[in-house]
């Protein structure tokens, strides 16, 4: 298993996928499910096949959530998770490490070490 808990956030218009690096974290994504209710929706088959190429980097798609707002996303996952990367449509990639405080103070521009990762998709 991952020593870190790590989840990418990537955000398109008022759609945010939730990726995760451990499937084994799910009681996170029920967490997550429990609190965000109705605004998870479910992946269509189209969705499932265009972020298919982020588990070559040992991440997976696991939450699909619409019309939540990109901080409330990111204060609650930097609650569960030691890494929090968040990508905008533009590809601009933040990274909050969380690890030691569920607040971080500030972020860095950067990315993950993803190696099939070409932009949001």
């Amino acid at each position: 298993h991952p020593k870190r808990s790590q989840v990418l956030l990537f955000q398109r218009d008022d759609e945010i996928v939730v990726a995760i690096n451990a499937v084994h974290e799910g009681f996170k994504l029920r967490f997550l499910r429990d609190i965000l209710g109705d605004q998870v929706t479910s992946f269509t088959d189209e969705d499932r096949v265009r972020w298919k190429s982020l588990e070559n980097d040992g991440f997976y798609a696991a939450l699909y959530v619409r019309n939540v707002r990109k901080v409330i996303m990111l204060r609650l996952c930097t609650m569960i998770f030691d890494d929090v990367f968040v990508a905008d449509r533009n590809n601009r990639w933040e990274h909050h490490d969380s690890s030691s405080t569920a607040e971080p103070s500030y972020s860095k521009r950067e990315m993950p070490p993803l190696t099939s990762w070409k932009s949001s998709p």
